[in-house]
């Protein structure tokens, strides 16, 4: 019994490691397509362009530190001792919860009605966040 307790967390924590690395997956790709789009669909691809696509990817990644993981870690957490099997919980969580992180780090969504970071990242983040919701329920959720 315990070492069966022991092998369930192990392996949880295994599941939420790889959800999250392909979450990261999802993030990077999709998100540097739709920066492309915005830069070359533009009217002529200028250096202003490429420049303002890297100042919006660099001012992204420090939203994607460990208050992103926080709520998808409850997520988990809160699904593994609740006993949620549920494949909507995880899905449905996991894009909601990737997508609040940065909303929740910078305390509203100033920052995204400002303009400092376009809309379509919180989709970026939301679809990632399926992703990892779905290939955790895979691993780990149906069997919580």
């Amino acid at each position: 019994m315990l070492m069966r307790f022991i092998g369930r967390i192990i392996w949880v924590a295994i599941a939420f490691v790889i959800s999250a690395l392909v979450a990261a997956g999802v993030a990077g790709v999709i998100g540097l397509e739709q920066a492309t789009r915005q830069v070359v669909g533009a009217d002529g691809a200028d250096a202003d362009r490429w420049m303002k696509m890297f100042d919006q990817a660099t001012a992204l990644l420090p939203l994607l530190g460990g208050v992103t993981l926080l709520a998808p870690l409850a997520l988990a957490v809160t699904g593994e001792v609740m006993r949620i099997r549920s494949f909507l919980y995880y899905l449905v969580g996991g894009g909601v919860t990737l997508a609040a992180g940065p909303v929740i780090k910078q305390g509203g969504l100033e920052l995204f009605r400002t303009g400092a970071l376009p809309a379509t990242y919180l989709q970026v983040l939301a679809v990632a966040g399926f992703a990892a919701g779905t290939v955790y329920w895979l691993l780990a959720g149906r069997k919580a």
